[in-house]
């Protein structure tokens, strides 16, 4: 089967929104981090540099804690990403409501956000893609994934910088808590879809 035709009878379209999402709040946190503890919390480059370090270290925690969680649930990989999207748009409330506390408040939250989306993302593009290999197209649904991701992240960059110069900071987080909802709302469907297939393949198997 081509790809074209795997993607549509997969209905890998949620995941590549769910990538999207993520792709957007990932890239939104990894680049303009510094520049949202500086101007929330009035600070200069220097006394932010040395702290912004903790968001990478919480990026590896969140993407090692996935492969822990995803292998309590027993490999649904959906279900995992599902609650590492419900994660991250609780730290992402967290960091709306509670920023305004000092910078170690702002970047427990910040840091545990970008922890939620790193994890989502070896979820998205490092598992998922293996439920391909009875197709033979490992590499090409990843590949496609990684583009989608990176495509957002683009977007994001650019148009991060737009926002926050004509609303602010309070609409950028606003924006990610949204995409975090759609992302999550998504997976869900995907995931929902995927349960009822299977039970279907079952009642087939058992009236058989």
């Amino acid at each position: 089967k081509s790809l074209w035709n795997i993607i549509n009878e997969s209905k890998l379209w949620y995941i590549v929104i769910a990538c999207f999402s993520q792709g957007i709040i990932k890239e939104g946190i990894n680049l303009w981090a510094p520049s949202f503890i500086m101007e929330t919390q009035n600070l200069d480059i220097k006394s932010v540099s040395s702290f912004i370090v903790f968001i990478p270290v919480m990026n590896f925690v969140g993407m090692m804690l996935s492969g822990w969680l995803n292998k309590k649930l027993k490999y649904q990989e959906k279900l995992t990403t599902i609650i590492f999207f419900g994660a991250g748009m609780m730290m992402i409330l967290g960091l709306l409501k509670f920023n305004r506390f000092g910078m170690y408040t702002a970047l427990i939250y910040l840091g545990l956000s970008s922890a939620a989306m790193y994890g989502i993302n070896t979820m998205l593009l490092g598992v998922i893609p293996m439920n391909f290999a009875k197709y033979n197209k490992v590499s090409s649904v990843a590949g496609f994934l990684d583009f989608c991701s990176y495509l957002a992240s683009g977007f994001s960059a650019f148009f991060t910088g737009i926002i926050v110069k004509h609303y602010g900071w309070f609409s950028i987080i606003v924006i990610w808590l949204a995409v975090a909802c759609i992302g999550m709302i998504v997976l869900i469907i995907s995931w929902k879809t995927d349960k009822d297939h299977t039970t279907m393949n079952i009642e087939e198997n058992t009236s058989v």
